[in-house]
């Protein structure tokens, strides 16, 4: 499926046609995979290995897509987020850190509702700063720890933006949260309790 590539980090609208046009209609998982795949986004298995968990980043969304039992070829939403994911992990108790680069605005919710526009303002020669405070206001790095049944069970944020900054990865070890981002020259570290 070479036709498919593309040099933007996120799937273009033609790509997201051309997935709609040559899957049949009940592959709305395999859909998720290779939209995952092409826009780079991650696919973290649950600690079961009876599902695995991926971002839908233009609806704010974790999905949740069955391998095994009466569920399985199936997906679901699994929690609806503060903001737009780019990224999920899980963690040794097979729960799920996700890194929201930006919170919901109605300049991000058109955008998401429009392809065509969201393909033309991508084009248009916008700093990456910019971009973010249209999308999500002041830049800020929001963090969320998920169960594996989808309940949010914390929160983290700098409103601000002090620390950290559009976090894109976020990754738990040892008791820290290690965070990165496409807009920070460092990786930061957060210490839980």
């Amino acid at each position: 499926m070479e036709h498919l590539e593309t040099t933007d980090s996120r799937a273009s609208s033609a790509e997201s046609n051309i997935l709609e046009d040559t899957l049949p209609v009940g592959a709305l998982s395999l859909k998720g995979i290779l939209f995952c795949w092409f826009t780079q986004q991650k696919i973290v298995g649950g600690k079961d290995g009876s599902s695995f968990v991926f971002c839908e980043g233009a609806k704010g969304r974790l999905q949740k897509y069955w391998l095994k039992g009466e569920k399985a070829g199936t997906s679901e939403v699994m929690a609806v987020l503060p903001g737009y994911p780019d990224n999920v992990r899980a963690n040794e108790r097979g729960e799920f850190w996700v890194a929201i680069h930006s919170r919901a605005t109605i300049y991000s919710y058109i955008n998401s509702k429009d392809p065509q526009l969201r393909l033309f303002l991508l084009k248009l020669p916008i700093p990456v700063k910019l971009r973010s405070l249209l999308h999500g206001g002041q830049l800020r790095a929001i963090i969320v720890k998920c169960s594996p049944e989808g309940k949010l069970l914390q929160i983290l944020e700098d409103g601000e933006g002090k620390v950290v900054i559009a976090v894109s990865e976020v990754e738990e070890r040892d008791g820290k949260l290690w965070m990165g981002s496409v807009l920070m020259p460092f990786i930061a570290v957060y210490q839980l309790e």
